[in-house]
């Protein structure tokens, strides 16, 4: 496939069928408020994604590539805000917490998919870093004394 195959990629529309799946999905125990964050916060990170990645020059990925690592951060995404908003952390500090997790599964899917790694390794790959961003992340909340241990 060719750079002009990502160009065809239309993360606009993409992100917005992300957002309103997750919209669709969003845990009984999570309010309204919260679900529309988590709906807007997925659609502007996934979309954010797509534009850089078909935007990016010299760009060894094609539609197919770029959707995968696109929809990879919706999932994660999704998924780290529902803990977040669970552990009732300041909304103030929610979207840094998650743009940590969204360059995090960017950088690590990207150069998996560039390498060649089969798609259960990337997965697995994947789901290890943001693991380790969000615990990082949340070590660093607690270090500077926002959260406690046992939030």
């Amino acid at each position: 496939m060719t750079q002009s195959d990502l160009k065809s990629f239309n993360y606009d529309e993409f992100a917005k069928d992300l957002a309103t799946q997750a919209g669709d999905v969003i845990p009984e125990d999570i309010d309204k408020q919260d679900g529309k964050f988590i709906v807007e916060i997925i659609y502007r990170f996934c979309k954010m994604a797509g534009e850089a990645l078909v935007n990016e020059e010299n760009s060894k990925l094609n539609a197919q590539e770029a959707s995968l690592i696109t929809q990879f951060i919706g999932e994660w995404i999704f998924h780290k805000t529902v803990d977040i908003i669970r552990a009732q952390i300041d909304p103030q500090l929610r979207e840094g917490i998650l743009q940590k997790v969204a360059f995090t599964v960017f950088d690590i899917a990207k150069k998996a998919i560039e390498k060649g790694l089969p798609q259960e390794q990337l997965i697995t790959l994947v789901e290890s870093h943001v693991k380790k961003c969000f615990q990082k992340a949340m070590e660093d909340l607690e270090a500077k004394g926002i959260l406690s241990d046992e939030e």
